[in-house]
């Protein structure tokens, strides 16, 4: 997808900008130095970046991204990337975090609430899946609407592409030890590799995309599963768990992998 970028500098430009529909059919990314124009046009909803400079920073609510002082001159407006996940962002459309031959790792929607919610109704009693909220859409919603916008990363929707069928959820939590490899797929779905190739897919991004040098997978005693996968992904375990989490988990196994 292009993204076009359309610098706001002048008030002409900032009224041609206004009259147009607030759509998405033209792709474009607003550009503006001038807090002003960056509130009008975030509040026409239209995707917009915020530039501050040392003379005009000030602050700007409702801008889909703000450049700070200093920021590495104007490199971020050639990553594409980026450009594209500001713009999605704004839509609510789910980023793609990373693709297999077989499966796509997505940001969640609220049409995965069904799935989620049979997901974890089958794990009832397993002490390695924390139960999902008591209130799973509301949960659910502010997930979407809190963690990813303000972390970048979170627990992402585990797409089978030739079905277009969820059929799990996995991704990368923090903790106070760091960030942690989490995952659950569906019964169903077990025994064909899917836990596998999900998880060395998001090792494969998780530096590049997201700045991280190491992650950890933590796991029950009694997790054959998890453990062979931990193995096979080449974690190393940790010699001895922390014992704050060992009210949750019985004899818990920490593993760790350095990217």
């Amino acid at each position: 997808m292009l993204i076009r970028l359309l610098e706001i500098n002048e008030e002409q430009q900032l009224r041609d900008a206004l009259a147009r529909p607030a759509g998405r059919e033209a792709h474009a990314l607003y550009i503006t130095e001038h807090a002003r124009y960056a509130k009008a046009l975030a509040d026409r909803k239209l995707p917009c970046i915020y530039i501050e400079t040392e003379h005009t920073a000030q602050r700007v609510y409702g801008a889909d991204l703000v450049i700070m002082p200093g920021a590495d001159g104007d490199a971020w407006k050639s990553d594409k990337r980026m450009l594209e996940r500001v713009w999605k962002r704004h839509y609510g459309i789910p980023w793609t975090i990373a693709q297999t031959q077989r499966l796509r790792i997505r940001e969640s929607t609220m049409e995965d609430l069904a799935a989620f919610v049979a997901m974890y109704g089958e794990e009832r009693g397993n002490p390695d899946v924390q139960p999902f909220a008591k209130n799973p859409e509301e949960a659910l919603y502010t997930y979407i609407h809190n963690q990813y916008p303000l972390f970048g990363y979170g627990l992402w929707s585990v797409e089978e592409r030739s079905s277009g069928r969820v059929i799990g959820r996995m991704g990368l939590e923090q903790t106070a030890d760091g960030p942690q490899l989490s995952y659950l797929i569906r019964k169903a779905y077990r025994r064909r590799g899917y836990a596998k190739e999900a998880a060395r897919a998001l090792l494969g991004c998780a530096k590049e995309q997201f700045g991280l040098e190491q992650v950890r997978v933590r796991t029950s005693a009694q997790n054959t599963a998890s453990r062979r996968l931990a193995q096979s992904l080449c974690f190393h375990r940790e010699p001895e768990p922390e014992k704050k989490f060992q009210k949750r988990l019985d004899n818990p196994v920490i593993y760790v992998y350095d990217l």
